[in-house]
């Protein structure tokens, strides 16, 4: 990746991040080489979180120092082995990419949990990208109870939605309802994709691959 290959080369002014990271190694109390490890990844981190996440600065931020942490806390405990043959930088990213992924499952959640239950989307409250504004809360209530139209949702379908939004993962509801996870799955998202139907018809555009970027591949049934 780009950002990787430009921070691994080095710095003009001094020793290379490498040659840093294997003198962190070797002398893990050196807080002044820790110093400038920390520096030296703030800036490209930050230019990597704000490309691939979608998120406000505060979060970006937050990532990154979460990343710089780890990297840096695993370094000093010996996490970090150069005889396995990666650069301490691609050590780094990796460990951005995993927090990239934990950042945007816990997103997506909450995203699914303010979609099947409105009322809850109170409980939205960060500054990335609020889901609903004021005026399609109600009409969300309304899609959910609707009845009789082709995007209405069936007693099944409301059922999984409201406990999704209670926190119930697929497999607990599967082994409740003593149905296999692939019908619990297809009623899901059956029931999103009439939700976001149903909002359409009222002027609203929410996709349900937004809430979920892998639904695309699970639409059989």
């Amino acid at each position: 990746m780009q950002d990787e290959n430009r921070v691994g080369q080095g710095d003009e002014r001094g020793r290379s991040l490498q040659e840093l990271a294997l003198q962190a190694l070797a002398a893990p109390k050196d807080e002044r080489v820790f110093d400038e490890i920390h520096r030296r990844l703030i800036g490209p981190l930050m230019g990597w979180f704000r490309k691939y996440v979608r998120a406000s600065e505060e979060t970006v931020e937050e990532l990154t120092g979460q990343t710089v942490e780890d990297a840096l806390l695993r370094l000093r405990d010996g996490g970090y082995d150069p005889s396995r043959g990666a650069k301490f930088i691609t050590f780094v990213f990796s460990i951005a990419k995993y927090k990239r992924r934990d950042w945007l499952k816990e997103y997506n959640s909450r995203r699914e949990m303010s979609i099947s239950n409105p009322d809850a989307s109170a409980a939205f409250n960060d500054e990335d990208e609020p889901p609903f504004e004021a005026g399609q809360v109600e009409d969300l209530r309304e899609c959910l109870k609707a009845q009789g139209a082709p995007h209405s949702l069936t007693n099944e379908e409301r059922f999984v939605l409201d406990a999704r939004s209670r926190g119930k993962n697929l497999a607990s509801l599967s082994e409740m309802l003593n149905l296999p996870v692939s019908t619990i799955h297809r009623r899901y998202k059956n029931g999103l994709r009439k939700l976001c139907r149903c909002m359409a018809a009222k002027g609203h555009k929410i996709a349900w691959d937004e809430i979920d970027p892998d639904a695309d591949n699970n639409k059989s049934g």
